[in-house]
């Protein structure tokens, strides 16, 4: 093991964010197969990090340019302030929100004021007249055969989904409603039909290995649903999707926004892979209960000169919770994103040649 030589760049791949390319070292496997190995506990050589990760999200998806955020190659930049919000791919109207840098359902008037108006109103997606899937293909191929891992987001879960088209006190109150329910699982069981099919295609087209499923279960206190509703009217949907995804060979993570420790549970029964959750949630908790059967994404928030000081402050404070995860069963660290040009890079060079020497054992 000759960590200096595999701390050297070997080549610069294409990148969305990095001009001149990201650059991508020496090391005894590709980032690529070395995340598998990791998702999959098969003797990965180093702990990963998002920096092994390219995420494409193409703009001819309804809901990618909804939300706003596009990544996929196109010679036309992307201009969130001039073309993000509009129908998502349900033709529920999204609104760009330029001083929170995201997009929400246009207010005050749902699309669906009863769960039974669903079988007349909401419309299947037809994801072939969405556009050229073949030229996307062709135009992503710079970044999804490369050697990092191909991620891809699925922005609107199957409870997000529902608040779009109900607003969120109708869409909580219909989880618990007796009254509800059976039209409710019929719903749900459209949503998961069309993401189980949407899968296929980012598979296909952009070559995904894994998905980030974006369904936010919680408020900054609690979960909005106990794990019993949580276990009947969610985890059979989501375990559809996160099936689909295994039999696609693609990992799986979920972005759950929320202090969301009680349901998960919930989220192993249905097969997650990685949660991505938010920093309230006690990882040191939930390693020693749930790390052999799920992972953990935890980080630091982007870079910010008041909260921080200094970037070099920003390293170290980085660079020691890193030292403290790596000891928790489960627990990924990363620096936050938008951080990725100076601190995820240097991040990296700090860390590799711990985690290769602590995995080598």
């Amino acid at each position: 093991m000759n960590i200096q030589d595999e701390l050297t760049v070997a080549r610069y791949e294409p990148d969305f964010d990095l001009p001149n390319g990201f650059p991508i070292y020496n090391t005894p496997i590709t980032p690529r197969e070395n995340y598998f190995r990791y998702a999959r506990r098969e003797d990965p050589l180093w702990i990963p990090s998002p920096r092994d990760i390219i995420t494409i999200l193409p703009r001819m998806i309804p809901d990618v340019k909804a939300r706003g955020l596009v990544c996929d190659g196109s010679p036309i930049p992307f201009d969130p302030d001039t073309e993000a919000g509009g129908p998502d791919m349900y033709g529920i109207d999204w609104v760009w929100v330029p001083t929170v840098g995201g997009s929400m359902v246009k207010p005050g008037s749902p699309f669906l004021d009863e769960i039974d108006e669903w079988r007349s109103k909401v419309k299947k997606p037809d994801l072939e007249s969405w556009g050229d899937w073949e030229a996307l293909e062709e135009q992503t191929k710079p970044y999804w055969s490369g050697s990092r891992m191909v991620n891809t987001t699925v922005y609107t879960g199957i409870f997000e989904r529902l608040i779009s088209m109900m607003d969120f006190e109708n869409s909580a109150m219909a989880l618990i409603d007796d009254d509800e329910k059976e039209g409710l699982h019929e719903l749900f069981d459209f949503y998961t039909s069309v993401n189980e099919e949407l899968l296929e295609y980012l598979h296909r087209y952009i070559h995904a290995d894994m998905v980030t499923f974006h369904d936010d279960w919680g408020s900054q206190r609690a979960p909005f649903f106990s794990l019993n509703t949580c276990r009947e009217m969610l985890v059979p949907y989501l375990k559809r999707v996160v099936d689909k995804a295994h039999s696609l060979g693609m990992i799986f993570t979920f972005h759950c926004c929320g202090m969301n420790e009680p349901l998960v549970p919930a989220m192993i029964e249905a097969g997650v892979d990685l949660w991505s959750g938010q920093p309230l949630n006690n990882w040191d908790t939930l390693s020693p209960l749930y790390g052999d059967k799920i992972f953990f994404d935890a980080c630091e928030g982007p870079y910010n000169e008041k909260v921080h000081g200094s970037r070099e402050n920003y390293l170290k404070i980085c660079f020691e919770k890193w030292q403290h995860y790596k000891d928790c069963n489960g627990v990924l660290f990363a620096c936050g994103r938008k951080s990725f040009e100076f601190a995820d890079g240097e991040l990296f060079k700090l860390t590799y040649p711990i985690s290769r020497e602590l995995l080598a054992h």
